[in-house]
């Protein structure tokens, strides 16, 4: 389509020019002296002009080009007709006392009314906005007789839903004949609509945080602080907003700021999460220790932006294994110097391990049944008793005939239990005298 078949009307803007000063009643004198042509050139432009309408008079000439106009305005009027009912966006307009002039579709898909329904007289504001302040916000804004701009206003639809819109009128700046005023509207409820749900989720998301047993720790991309739950400002003994603001080394001894930094060049490396023990230093000086899993956070762009770091306060568990560890050493120690012969036992009747006393200056462990039997003179009661023991999950005590260089000693079999409850070793304690029993009287 090009450019003429735009036009309707086939005369130049100088020939235009000419018609208009004709039908105000000019002669071609008068027209050549407004142009500043002569006249000459002025006849020559109504001889063009009667070839192209196909006028044989200047008479004919004029009523035919008023008739090109007038359906140039029809066409024009049509077109934008179209535009406005096309427009993805709420359009209508009002005469000067608020009267409704045009409608588009989208105002129908929208509110949910037919157009017929919008059309009828008087009826467009009641039914759009039937609650008097929604109704208000809208008709003040055009009362004050100035352009508005994103102007929030919520429709009523049949359902009696609501949907949110963003008003704006542009009328008094760009006025369009015969719409005194008129308003376009953007439906902005799905963004609402997800705007509650994000600052739901957001809510949920921070009610997480905040009620978590772990200590929540975000950091930016140089450690300092962004945000710290109650349960981390529990761990460090002070308050969340004194932790905000301030680097995570200022928390730490010289060996965890190392740790630390390993930890972040692991994540810039593009460790999705480490994990590390941390020792702390309080806000009162007390120092503890920390299970810290680290992950890097990343902008849309993936750009690193910092870590999140989530703390499991491991103090008392700590203590608990080093008290655990002690026992052991405890028990190992008093099993390894005792006086009794003390050796583990599994199932097949292999040593597990064996005390100073029973070794006798020799590695009992992972000797054969047959070996182990050999070295320590065990008979075939031994066996019996042993599985006795993995059977019923109870000490066993007799009497043996010998053992190493021992006439009838006394031999005790212990259950050593497993996690799942199960005997998992025998532990065997060989004594030279059976213990004398202590009678009380009565």
């Amino acid at each position: 389509m090009t450019e003429a078949d735009l036009d309707p009307t086939p005369l130049s803007e100088r020939e235009r020019e000419v018609l208009a000063l004709a039908a105000e009643g000019l002669t071609d004198k008068e027209i050549a002296v407004r142009l500043g042509i002569g006249v000459k050139t002025i006849r020559t432009y109504w001889d063009r002009m009667r070839q192209k309408l196909g006028a044989a008079s200047r008479t004919q000439v004029l009523a035919e080009a008023h008739r090109l106009v007038q359906e140039e305005l029809a066409s024009s009027e049509e077109r934008l007709q179209l535009f406005v009912q096309s427009m993805p966006v709420l359009f209508f307009a009002m005469d000067k006392k608020l009267r409704l002039l045009s409608i588009n579709q989208e105002c129908a898909n929208v509110s949910g009314y037919d157009l017929e329904t919008l059309r009828e007289e008087g009826k467009l504001l009641d039914l759009l906005f039937p609650k008097p302040a929604q109704r208000k916000k809208l008709l003040g804004a055009w009362a004050a007789k100035r352009d508005f701009r994103d102007l929030e206003a919520d429709l009523t639809c049949p359902d009696g839903t609501t949907r949110t819109v963003l008003w704006s009128s542009r009328s008094r700046a760009y006025p369009i004949p015969d719409w005194p005023n008129w308003a376009i509207g953007y439906d902005i409820s799905p963004r609402k609509e997800f705007e509650r749900s994000l600052r739901e989720s957001e809510g949920n998301y921070r009610r997480l945080l905040e009620t978590s047993e772990e200590g929540i720790w975000l950091l930016n991309k140089h450690s300092i602080t962004t945000y710290a739950n109650a349960r981390l400002a529990e761990m460090l003994r002070c308050k969340p907003e004194e932790i905000v603001g301030r680097s995570a080394s200022e928390f730490q001894d010289e060996v965890a700021q190392a740790l630390s930094r390993q930890l972040i060049r692991r994540n810039r490396a593009g460790a999705m999460r480490t994990t590390m023990n941390f020792r702390f230093r309080r806000a009162d000086g007390t120092d503890f220790e920390a299970l810290v899993a680290m992950h890097p956070t990343y902008s849309h762009a993936g750009e690193l932006t910092g870590h999140c770091a989530m703390l499991t306060d491991m103090t008392e568990a700590f203590q608990q294994g080093r008290s655990l560890l002690l026992s052991q050493k405890h028990y190992s120690a008093i099993l390894e110097h005792s006086g009794d012969c003390i050796f583990r036992l599994d199932r097949s009747m292999r040593c597990l391990y064996s005390n100073f006393k029973a070794r006798n200056g020799e590695c009992l462990v992972d000797l054969s049944p047959e070996e182990l039997s050999t070295h320590l003179e065990l008979d075939g009661i031994w066996a019996e008793k042993v599985a006795e023991v993995f059977e019923r999950d109870l000490p066993v005590k007799f009497e043996v005939d010998s053992f190493l260089d021992w006439a009838k000693p006394s031999v005790t079999l212990l259950p050593e239990q497993s996690l799942a409850d199960q005997v998992e070793t025998v532990l065997a304690l060989v004594s030279a005298h059976p213990p004398r029993r202590v009678s009380r009287s009565s």
